[in-house]
């Protein structure tokens, strides 16, 4: 990892992004606007400060904004499951169980919180198998992952509004990226809702287990693209038998294929992978594109997907991704022209939909 200087009063300190906590980290306690913040520094640069503490989360300041500091005179040391399952309870009080298994803390009600911590953890297992017979070597989870599954909506949107997150359209589940947590609510029909705790509980594996970047910024296509294709359980397992189509997300395939692709413009590769406008012009296009070309690399070019993912973590953080850089890193590994292979693309997505 690379190493990021800042400028603290009166100190200059040294700050390695870690992947995992080690012994050098040391435990900090900082006040930012008259607020103490307990944890440890994870990354910094001229301008910004990144501060996470023992359970996870992740807030980022400006430099100037941090007036004080102080070591507390030990390593810092994330937090336990136990620790995590004890603040849970206490979070939740007695209308929520608290469930445990591998790696994942779910908070829910009776039954529907071991439900889920089982549903994440073969997630998890079916996610490490997956990366690791494609060469991609992933970190363990710092940090107990924890969800939580609300008994109503109402629970969920206010939780979301006090994470300062905004949703849109019918959300029922969302990772939140500053707690590092899942959030989810309870819906009737079972499939409906584990589509979308397998999305986001994707989003989760991959910014902790090192596929994504928790600091920063990653291509919007790239987070979404591979939170789609993970939604599929014959795409995470892949059984001996499936076809390419059993793999597939309908959902997504079918929007590409009969509502996107009639007037999906020429240059429509190279705008995704440049920017992350498609999504703010038009939300459903985007993601249909993300999934499929997402699906199209993992399915006829594996190894380079699985590098190029790779190639976009190891990137400096802290430092701005231009369009033009996102377009340089995805010619790098995929070497084609763009204009070739989009055209095989087109070909691949177009066999997927007969």
């Amino acid at each position: 990892m690379g190493t990021f200087w800042r400028v603290l009063p009166g100190l200059l300190l040294s700050c390695v992004v870690p992947s995992t906590a080690t012994a050098d980290d040391p435990a900090l306690q900082i006040s930012v606007r008259g607020r103490e913040y307990t944890g440890r520094v994870v990354a910094s640069n001229s301008s910004r400060v990144w501060f996470q503490g023992r359970d996870g989360r992740l807030e980022q300041f400006p430099v100037d904004w941090v007036s004080d500091y102080r070591e507390l005179g030990a390593s810092f040391r994330p937090a336990s499951a136990a620790e995590t399952k004890s603040a849970l309870t206490r979070e939740f009080g007695d209308r929520y169980r608290v469930a445990w298994s591998g790696p994942y803390v779910v908070a829910g009600r009776a039954g529907m919180a071991e439900r889920y911590a089982t549903i994440f953890d073969e997630l998890y297992r079916d996610f490490r198998l997956y990366f690791s017979t494609r060469g991609f070597k992933l970190g363990e989870p710092e940090f107990p992952l924890a969800a939580i599954c609300f008994a109503t909506r109402e629970e969920f949107l206010e939780y979301c509004r006090e994470e300062q997150v905004r949703l849109a359209g019918p959300v029922v589940g969302v990772y939140l990226s500053a707690s590092n947590r899942v959030a989810l609510y309870e819906q009737p029909v079972a499939s409906d809702i584990d589509a979308t705790v397998i999305h986001e509980a994707t989003h989760q594996l991959a910014f902790n287990l090192g596929v994504h970047s928790r600091i920063g910024v990653s291509p919007r296509w790239v987070v979404e693209g591979l939170a789609e294709v993970f939604e599929n359980a014959s795409f995470r397992r892949r059984q001996q038998g499936d076809r390419t189509r059993d793999r597939a997300n309908l959902s997504r395939l079918r929007h590409f294929s009969v509502t996107y692709l009639p007037k999906r413009p020429d240059n429509a590769l190279e705008e995704l992978v440049r920017s992350d406008a498609p999504f703010r012009a038009s939300p459903l296009d985007a993601y249909s594109e993300a999934w499929a070309l997402s699906f199209f690399l993992a399915e006829t070019r594996a190894a380079r997907y699985s590098e190029y993912l790779r190639r976009i973590a190891a990137r400096d953080p802290t430092a701005d991704y231009s369009g033009e850089d996102r377009l340089k890193d995805f010619r790098a590994v995929f070497s084609t022209p763009t204009g070739v292979l989009d055209a095989e693309f087109r070909r691949f997505i177009d066999q997927l939909g007969r």
